[in-house]
């Protein structure tokens, strides 16, 4: 049986990209199953691997992470869909909750936040697994 939480990114900047990347590559329960840099390749990977939880910023070069938010959930209703963006608006925020995203995080601030969300989230995972 398989208890590593899978896991994909959806962040166009390189730099808040490979912090995710360092942050989430401590967690022994989680498995990174794709990097995304735009819309339509979040897309394409979400449908491919099916994680449990997507992180997703909203701008990206070519689209919405509200779009990716929408496939994602069309897809896989239960995937906890965490969104990291560059501003925190109310109204951002309200639109990524009415899409369907269960969390929602400023990435200049909380990045290492998501972190300790991801971990629980990996957590609760094994232990429903084990």
């Amino acid at each position: 049986m398989k208890l590593r939480m899978k896991l994909l990114v959806v962040e166009d900047s390189a730099k808040v990209q490979q912090r995710l990347q360092e942050l989430l590559y401590e967690l022994s329960k989680v498995e990174v199953v794709g990097l995304a840099t735009s819309a339509a390749t979040a897309i394409l990977l979400a449908k491919a691997h099916r994680p449990e939880t997507v992180i997703v910023d909203l701008h990206l070069s070519d689209g919405s992470g509200l779009d990716v938010i929408k496939a994602v959930k069309e897809v896989a209703p239960d995937t906890h869909i965490v969104v990291l963006a560059a501003e925190n608006e109310t109204e951002s925020r309200a639109e990524a909750l009415a899409c369907g995203a269960d969390y929602f995080f400023d990435q200049g601030e909380q990045v290492e936040r998501v972190q300790g969300l991801v971990r629980l989230l990996s957590n609760i995972r094994h232990r429903a697994l084990s």
